[in-house]
């Protein structure tokens, strides 16, 4: 694989991709991505969480789709090889509503403050 050259998603689903598994809203975003360019996602191996994407990406069984945090040390230590796409997915958006009637605990608090730091 050419690490300098740039991939669109026609190019990807000729290689050996990991993902996870149908159903999972993870899923349903790359599936999205690659209709966005009439691509049929297909990937050679998929898994039931996404934290079990990495260890068969380790083990060079394939193209593993995932988050950035998961790989950025991985990545910056030299370890992993990020692939350049056309275009990126899309970053999703997420949303956290609470009752302005109802006092928030100090776990709830502690996760508000961690989920605006992103």
């Amino acid at each position: 694989m050419d690490f300098d050259r740039t991939y669109d998603p026609a190019d990807l689903a000729s290689y050996p991709l990991i993902a996870v598994e149908e159903g999972n809203s993870v899923r349903d975003y790359i599936e999205q991505w690659f209709l966005e360019y009439n691509v049929l996602f297909t990937p050679k191996f998929t898994v039931r969480s996404t934290g079990l994407v990495l260890p068969l990406v380790e083990q060079n069984l394939g193209i593993g789709i995932l988050p950035e945090n998961f790989v950025d040390k991985k990545i910056a230590d030299g370890e992993l090889k990020q692939i350049k796409t056309q275009t990126a997915i899309k970053p999703r958006t997420l949303y956290l509503a609470t009752n302005p009637l109802q006092p928030v605990s100090a776990i709830c608090n502690q996760f508000l403050e961690l989920f605006q730091s992103l």
